[in-house]
């Protein structure tokens, strides 16, 4: 039953987002952010659990999915993610968020070494957390160029700041990709400390006319 709630919502905003000649038709006039119109569409790498809440922009839709593929593609079949929320169609407040308003937001649970998935966030440690899989998720995301921020638990981004150096990441590479490890409370770098991400990891995506994908569509001068 959900996997056919889901598509119908994914048609629903196919029709809404695929109309010829006007992109800002009278519908998406009133909504609060006309670009928060792409539903994330599960599967075979992640779940959802409320699909009027999983609604996103399109570079932050594409991009997550592009990630957990770029996982199974390196790592073979992996548990599904869960994921939490994005956004509403069209934005607006998503108690009990601060965030969560502008399609930018997604909450999404860890990949956990035991392979098993989870219907639900559960808390990762540093012996429990699939560290490989992860950074590999984390890595896609942040070669794209559209990545504004990830938070994770300070332990878990120390877990996975020393699996990348394994990987031929090096200090110096990393300084600008984790906050560790410097003071939780400096706020630098894109991988960060936030309280409350222990069972969950928050990724910010930018704004569209921030992107990598904005730029490269904008003509050179």
């Amino acid at each position: 039953m959900r996997t056919l709630i889901c598509a119908l919502l994914s048609m629903a905003v196919f029709a809404t987002t695929a109309s010829a000649g006007d992109s800002k038709s009278k519908r998406h006039r009133k909504l609060r952010h006309p670009e928060v119109t792409y539903f994330l569409t599960p599967t075979t790498g992640f779940t959802i659990r409320t699909p009027r809440r999983s609604f996103g922009t399109e570079i932050t839709v594409k991009r997550f999915a592009e990630a957990v593929a770029a996982v199974r593609k390196k790592h073979g079949p992996s548990a599904k993610l869960p994921v939490g929320d994005l956004s509403y169609l069209g934005g607006g407040r998503m108690r009990p968020h601060r965030s969560h308003r502008d399609g930018r937001d997604i909450d999404v649970g860890y990949y956990f070494k035991d392979g098993e998935p989870r219907k639900w966030f559960k808390r990762a440690r540093p012996e429990s957390l699939d560290a490989a899989r992860t950074w590999t998720l984390f890595k896609t995301m942040l070669d794209s160029g559209d990545l504004e921020y990830i938070f994770v638990d300070w332990r878990l981004q120390k877990a996975l700041y020393h699996y990348a150096l394994t990987q031929g990441e090096t200090k110096k590479s990393l300084k600008t990709v984790f906050q560790y490890p410097r003071w939780r409370g400096q706020r630098t770098g894109v991988i960060r400390w936030e309280r409350g991400h222990a069972d969950h990891f928050h990724v910010r995506f930018k704004h569209s006319d921030e992107s990598s994908t904005a730029h490269q569509d904008q003509p050179k001068e």
